[in-house]
């Protein structure tokens, strides 16, 4: 029951800013797809044109601004909520509420754990806002485009479905698909925990500056551990691929990428699970 209090208290300190941006996003996608449809309609200007060019160039270039700020106001927008999740995970363990939260009667792994469950269910909120904020003012971007494409009828071709299309092909694509996605998201959960442990238990006054270099040193180890993960076995495949005169071989190198992908992503998401968790309990001291 304790941890489930914790739970709702980070989730409620860090509310009015998940809060803002994601209503900041959904605006600006309304916006994007209200305006992005008039900014290229260019019936809709032809008159204008005619009496009063000026006003008519003026008038789109503004609507098509306001297009392309909308659009990158959402990108924004989710970049400021992630920072703001970064920094809520910091003062778990950096600031003078950590002292609160490590003399509650729980154990430091409980802590922890609360800590990746407030995380993942932040990040959860802010990128689904975002993305389906991204779809309306996509689909607002392809109705402007197919509102101007002419009006021809392109005959449909007859595409042959390949022979290694099959149902083994489409279940490996899948599952490469979901375990590229689980890993990535492991990954991404752990890794701010493991920033601001390390940071703050190395740092012993200027905690957020630890963090910050931590945050450069994990992502450029992680970067360096994944490329020399992925490199040797995508080469060795690209080899094979390229001397075999089978459509199937060459056909499954993005399945097989994904794949290995979401393995890699795995196992440096759980080894880097339990180097921090040790760390936490054993070398991280409250000052």
């Amino acid at each position: 029951m304790l941890l489930s209090n914790l739970i709702k208290t980070r989730l409620r300190a860090s509310r009015l800013c998940l809060l803002i941006c994601c209503i900041s996003m959904v605006a600006l996608s309304i916006i994007g797809a209200i305006v992005t449809p008039l900014s290229t309609d260019y019936e809709l200007f032809d008159n204008l044109y005619e009496s009063t060019p000026a006003i008519a160039l003026l008038l789109q270039g503004a609507l098509a601004i306001i297009s392309q700020l909308s659009v990158s106001g959402i990108t924004t927008a989710m970049s400021v909520g992630t920072i703001f999740l970064y920094y809520s995970m910091f003062t778990m363990y950096g600031t003078q509420s950590a002292y609160l939260y490590f003399t509650l009667p729980r154990s430091r792994r409980d802590i922890f754990h609360a800590s990746l469950l407030t995380f993942t269910i932040e990040s959860a909120i802010l990128n689904f806002v975002g993305l389906v904020s991204l779809v309306i003012y996509g689909v607002s971007v392809g109705i402007a485009s197919t509102n101007n494409m002419p009006d021809v009828d392109y005959p449909t071709p007859d595409v042959p479905t390949p022979e290694y299309f099959d149902a083994t092909y489409v279940i490996f694509l899948l599952l490469s698909i979901l375990l590229a996605i689980i890993g990535i998201t492991l990954l991404s959960v752990i890794t701010p925990a493991t920033c601001c442990i390390y940071g703050c238990s190395t740092a012993k006054k200027h905690k957020l500056v630890g963090t910050i270099v931590a945050s450069f040193a994990v992502n450029a180890i992680q970067s360096t551990i994944l490329g020399v993960a992925l490199f040797f076995p995508m080469l060795i495949y690209v080899i094979f691929a390229s001397q075999s005169d089978s459509e199937a071989v060459i056909a499954y190198i993005i399945p097989f990428i994904l794949f290995l992908v979401g393995i890699a992503t795995t196992v440096l998401a759980v080894v880097m699970y339990f180097m921090t968790r040790n760390r936490l309990e054993k070398k991280f001291d409250i000052e």
